[in-house]
């Protein structure tokens, strides 16, 4: 699957680079056993110079209010310089 994101706080906007990822989802039948994330979970240009470049591993399943920016096994990126680049 291919990707683009913008994120907007504090009248400032970062609009995402397009990235791929995997996403494998498991049922029973009638309900969502298992939701995994593996890959590039986000990519944007900071303002600042460098790139917000979380990837890895996440289990939506085992913590259902994750967001796909946190990866739960591998690099969570540059999440000061995000932050910093939204900050008011």
């Amino acid at each position: 699957m291919v990707a683009q994101d913008m994120f907007t706080a504090n009248g400032k906007t970062l609009v995402g680079i397009p990235y791929s990822y995997n996403i494998e989802l498991l049922w029973d039948g009638n309900n969502i056993t298992s939701f995994i994330v593996n890959g590039v979970v986000e990519k944007v240009q900071l303002p600042g110079g460098g790139i917000f470049n979380p990837a890895g591993h996440t289990d939506l399943s085992a913590t259902p209010y994750a967001t796909f920016l946190t990866p739960d096994k591998g690099n969570p990126g540059n999440i000061d310089g995000f932050c910093a680049a939204l900050a008011p």
